[in-house]
């Protein structure tokens, strides 16, 4: 792919760094947003940054907020960009969250879950209106207090009581003091993502892609386009202690406590030749408070484990290459803002392709003017009738319309638009039908020949109806009629012969009325019709616009 350098825009772009700084500072008289007040107030926008950008640090995230005008996916990009430059000294152990000092922790599969449950802070209760009370500023909260001593040991995993009885799938016991020295896990950070991957690794993908994707994939399944009716079986949200094992110490070492959203789901699982019927579990965990996102990674974490279950894979959801490919809101916010650098020469390259091939297709494509069939029958009546005389030939008046007919002249002749307008121009000198539609009618048990249902020329062999307005039909010798839209059916028909107007009508897939009686015109030149005489159609210039109702 080749791009052109921009020349002579150094200082354009100088200044439009210097506009969004100056935008995203905002009125000088505004007092300037903290890292603090952002750290502080908009925890879970900081925690989403860090999530995305792969890095605990609230104090960065903050920043790569203020400097990103609270564009949270650009926050990431700058978090996770900066993380890139620092040194590694160290591996952790796998975080314990077994001993996780929780904060919030709720099951929807018990009501008496062992080690009770726990709100803490949510909205799930609160109603979605915008509480204007906020608007004003000085409001203090005190957060209240629990009048119950908090247990001194953990919580046991909800989850056990389905793993006592055998009911649910357990994944292999870790030996956290051994982990950091055995067989070391898929670094995601320093290895290329190459399909399949095992869970680790997807784990890794899940726990730092984009929120709105992860939410959107999870509902997918919701939606039928998954195999599991999954439960929420635990939710907890708290904090874990984080411990390195330095060589140059040969003791453990807890570096400090984090803050995680660990989620477990429960999905119903039907068994195969090697797994009994059991329950499965899909896991989730994020930096911070980011409940809907450790939710929406469990599910996805279930949803790929459908081959390794050797369930059929039918859904996007299903998908390891598509899910893991397309999840990481850095890599896809970068090749879709690709697009905005010059392209200059691909474009003149498509261009040149483009008017190749238009010139291709308009050597081969149909001439605008080409024969298209012939007059069948020709009528007229000298009063309002509803179906006309056949005749031996019909001379066409121009600005006028059918000599000796009842509708020609130069403005409305037909009753109900003169009884409204008497001055409106007359759009319908000639009703053209073609006699094709006869022959519908009949298979349907209707009975019309030429000129009964009230039009001038009966035509052959032309597609009347999917005209393009102010198509120019040359009838014999001279006549010219331009064509001005469809005749609308009207109860008239039903007098004729009963549920003629119906048969008439139509109805696209869509709902849009089709009318196939006919359409109408105007004479553009004089000249004498008879039958058998050729009909040459002439379009009129693109775009073409379909015919309506006149």
């Amino acid at each position: 792919m080749a791009y052109v350098a921009v020349k002579g825009g150094e200082q354009a772009i100088r200044n439009a760094e210097t506009l969004l700084a100056a935008l995203r500072r905002g009125d000088p008289t505004v007092p300037e947003l903290s890292l603090s007040q952002i750290q502080e107030q908009l925890q879970l926008a900081v925690n989403r940054v860090m999530a995305e950008g792969s890095l605990y640090d609230p104090e960065l995230a903050a920043l790569a907020i203020k400097q990103s005008w609270g564009d949270l996916v650009e926050a990431a990009f700058l978090l996770r960009a900066y993380r890139t430059t620092l040194p590694r000294l160290y591996y952790s152990h796998p975080l314990n969250t077994t001993d996780m000092q929780v904060r919030r922790r709720i099951s929807a599969i018990f009501k008496e879950a062992p080690g009770g449950q726990r709100l803490g802070p949510t909205f799930d209760y609160v109603h979605r209106l915008l509480d204007f009370k906020l608007a004003a500023e000085g409001h203090h909260y005190t957060a209240p207090q629990s009048t119950t001593p908090l247990p001194e040991a953990s919580s046991p995993r909800v989850l056990d009581t389905l793993a006592r009885e055998g009911l649910i799938e357990t994944p292999p016991a870790v030996d956290v003091s051994a982990a950091a020295t055995s067989h070391a896990p898929y670094d995601l950070t320093r290895q290329p993502l190459e399909t399949p991957v095992n869970r680790d690794a997807r784990l890794q993908n899940l726990a730092r892609a984009d929120e709105g994707f992860l939410l959107s994939m999870a509902y997918s399944t919701q939606r039928g386009y998954g195999t599991n009716h999954p439960f929420a079986g635990e939710i907890r949200m708290g904090d874990v202690e984080v411990v390195i094992n330095p060589e140059e110490l040969g003791f453990e070492v807890a570096i400090g406590d984090i803050t995680v959203t660990e989620v477990q789901m429960v999905n119903q699982f039907q068994g195969n030749q090697e797994q009994p019927p059991q329950f499965t579990q899909g896991y989730g965990l994020t930096f911070g408070y980011n409940e809907r996102k450790a939710m929406s990674m469990a599910l996805m974490d279930r949803a790929l484990q459908a081959k390794e279950l050797g369930e059929t894979v039918d859904h996007p959801a299903q998908d390891e290459e598509f899910v893991l490919y397309h999840s990481d809101n850095i890599e896809a916010q970068g090749f879709v803002q690709h697009l905005k650098l010059p392209h200059y020469i691909d474009f003149q390259a498509e261009l040149n392709l483009v008017r190749r091939m238009r010139a291709g297709y308009q050597c081969s494509a149909p001439s605008r003017d080409h024969d298209a069939g012939a007059v069948k029958a020709v009528s007229r009546s000298s009063e309002h009738r509803f179906s006309k005389v056949n005749q031996a030939g019909i001379q066409l008046v121009a600005g006028l319309g059918v000599e000796g007919d009842a509708h020609a002249g130069t403005t409305v002749q037909h009753r109900s638009r003169v009884a409204k307008d008497p001055t409106q121009p007359n759009l319908r000198q000639v009703h053209l039908i073609q006699t094709e539609l006869f022959d519908e009618l009949a298979s349907a048990g209707f009975k019309v020949a030429p000129g009964q249902m009230g039009e001038n020329i009966t035509t052959q062999g032309v597609d009347l109806l999917s005209l393009p307005l102010k198509t120019r039909l040359h009838i014999g010798n001279a006549a010219i009629v331009e064509v001005t839209g469809l005749r609308n059916p009207c109860q008239q028909l039903n007098q004729w012969q009963s549920g003629l107007m119906q048969a008439v009508r139509d109805r696209h897939p869509e709902g849009e009325l089709i009318r196939k009686a006919g359409i109408m015109g105007v004479v553009i030149a004089s000249g004498v019709v008879t039958p058998g005489d050729h009909i040459r159609i002439v379009l009129p210039p693109e775009p073409h616009q379909p015919l309506d109702r006149v």
